[in-house]
């Protein structure tokens, strides 16, 4: 069967450069029908990653942590994020390369704004509202540390004071970013061709990129290069993505964009796909397996305080544990903060946070998951980014390292709030000592591990998706009617399903099931309430020509059309048909 395929792509595929090959049509026409499915469960594996979220112990995202979080929702969650949403850049680079080839790059363009750009505005007015006052009652409901005010009122708050900086994109970051990644990809094609108007140079720089994207060695020499980029990021999790504002993670934007170059190419040099996929089997597999590693490696690092690199930012792995209990030292920090002295650091803290949290310290003896983060997350937001706590105590007994000094000996209007945190971090570790675990951040062995980690994880992503590319070009390269319509649900799947699944952690959220109970409930839950809303309320409607380019009636079969729909290839005219 993987052979069949490989001579399908060589037969029908051999001229899709990007300089105007005589025959660069006809490779247009080539569908790949693995592809299409690949993609397809990529964007609904969304529906099982969030699920798996909303149970990893600990969690700070979600709007509380399920009461049956377990260690295997939290390792489902790590695999498919290693991998997941660069595939969906991989892809889209692919169908963007053949659908400038298709239609012109203005077309292209006014394409992707009709397609992403206004659901992406769209699904925000609906769908924010929702899950900022889904994040307030599950806060409200878990006894996370809040004010007074009642969930309507936070919400009404959060939009009368909405920023860009505020904007709560959450899972909505990925259009977003693909937008930003399309607009930049035309203004580099534009500037190459000017530069470049008999495409001489940029054949041959494909031809040369094309062979280490098809050589057996692709997975290793691409993950050098995102290895490099995530060496830098402030992340224990992949890829740093902003999702509550409208400024980006920029370094997680240009990694972002790397992968979307790589699409491009692999279109470039479509003839090649099946040298770049020889091997999928072993590659699945060994990406699999070092997801393990890498899983275990994690846990033992954030268990001992020195590789979480969420620096300068405090997480819930930074407090001492207690093994005695089986959880983090909530008593020992509140403790040290009711007890301290004029003067000290942790009296310092005390008066810093908002009255509400010290209400909370004074009346709770012991706190929740939920309630650990909630104090965490408010010491990162509002003690660590300014300058107060280092002007209420005396720094000069202090061991400090040569960027906080220098921090130190600035004027404090000078002082950025990132230097502000990396010297109040240290603060705190002095502090609390036994209770805020030191980060040895400027240790040679915390940059040495940290390169570690950057290329097992960028190797792991890329052997999965050449992996995931295989196997769906393997197994799913015949048409289907069903792939049809999931390609085409696929995309509402994405856009709708958060909501959902945050409303039934509301409900059940709570509830001393097994964990595998739960992690059903969220997953089929979740599916039968999108599939319905498909299939009568979004397919024959609006909402399905602007997602999937045409309506469908629910009552006649399409049988004699081309799926159509989702974010990275929506118009049938510009699919691969095989």
């Amino acid at each position: 069967m993987g052979n069949q395929a490989g001579l399908l792509i060589k037969r029908g595929a051999k001229m899709a450069g990007d300089t105007g090959l005589a025959n660069a049509g006809e490779a247009a026409k080539t569908r790949y029908h693995g592809l299409d499915a690949l993609r397809a469960w990529a964007m609904s594996m969304g529906i099982v990653l969030h699920a798996a979220w909303i149970m990893v112990p600990g969690e700070a995202g979600a709007p509380k942590t399920d009461a049956s979080a377990s260690n295997w929702t939290d390792y489902l969650c790590l695999s498919i994020h290693t991998f997941r949403m660069q595939l969906f850049f991989v892809l889209a680079g692919l169908f963007a390369c053949l659908l400038v080839r298709k239609r012109g790059m203005w077309k292209f363009a006014w394409n992707r704004c009709l397609r992403i750009g206004v659901p992406l505005v769209l699904a925000w007015l609906v769908l924010c509202p929702i899950m900022v006052y889904q994040y307030n009652v599950a806060g409200i409901q878990s006894g996370a540390i809040l004010g007074s005010s009642s969930a309507w009122e936070l919400t009404w708050e959060y939009f009368a004071n909405l920023t860009p900086d505020s904007v709560m994109l959450l899972h909505l970051w990925f259009i977003y970013y693909l937008l930003i990644v399309y607009a930049v990809a035309i203004g580099a094609r534009a500037a190459l061709v000017t530069l470049d108007r008999s495409g001489a140079v940029r054949q041959r720089c494909s031809d040369t990129l094309g062979k280490v994207i098809a050589s057996r060695w692709n997975a290793f020499a691409l993950a050098a290069i995102s290895a490099l980029l995530l060496f830098p990021m402030k992340t224990s999790w992949g890829i740093e993505v902003n999702l509550v504002s409208l400024t980006p993670k920029w370094l997680g934007l240009f990694s972002y964009l790397v992968f979307f170059a790589v699409g491009w190419l692999m279109y470039r040099n479509i003839h090649q796909l099946p040298a770049m996929i020889r091997g999928w089997r072993w590659r699945l597999a060994a990406g699999l397996l070092l997801t393990i590693s890498y899983y275990f490696y994690g846990h033992y690092a954030t268990k001992n305080g020195y590789t979480t690199w969420d620096y300068p930012n405090l997480v819930v792995e930074d407090i001492q544990f207690d093994y005695e209990k089986g959880e983090r030292d909530f008593a020992s920090l509140r403790r040290q903060l009711l007890e301290s002295e004029d003067g000290s650091i942790a009296h310092a803290v005390r008066n810093l946070l908002p009255p509400e949290h010290q209400d909370f310290l004074r009346v709770h003896s012991t706190a929740t998951e939920n309630q650990l983060n909630g104090l965490l997350m408010t010491i990162n937001r509002t003690i660590l980014p300014g300058a107060e706590l280092s002007q209420q105590i005396d720094t000069s007994s202090l061991t400090l390292s040569d960027v906080a000094k220098r921090t130190l000996s600035q004027p404090v209007s000078e002082r950025t709030s990132e230097d502000n945190a990396v010297l109040n971090r240290q603060i705190l570790e002095a502090g609390f000592t036994g209770t805020i675990l030191r980060e040895d951040v400027y240790e040679p062995y915390y940059y040495a591990m940290r390169a570690g980690y950057s290329y097992i994880y960028s190797l792991i992503t890329w052997l999965l998706i050449f992996g995931c590319i295989g196997f769906s070009q393997s197994y799913f390269h015949a048409e289907s009617r069903w792939w049809r319509y999931f390609s085409d649900a696929s995309y509402w799947f994405y856009l709708a399903h958060l909501p959902i699944q945050f409303q039934i952690l509301l409900w059940v959220g709570d509830e001393p099931w097994h964990w595998t109970l739960k992690f059903l409930v969220y997953v089929v839950g979740t599916t039968a309430v999108l599939l319905p809303s498909y299939h009568y309320l979004v397919r024959p409607t609006w909402v399905g020509w602007l997602l999937n380019g045409k309506k469908i009636s629910i009552a006649r079969p399409r049988a004699d059309r081309h799926p159509i729909g989702d974010l990275i290839d929506p118009q049938p005219s510009a699919r691969l048909v095989q």
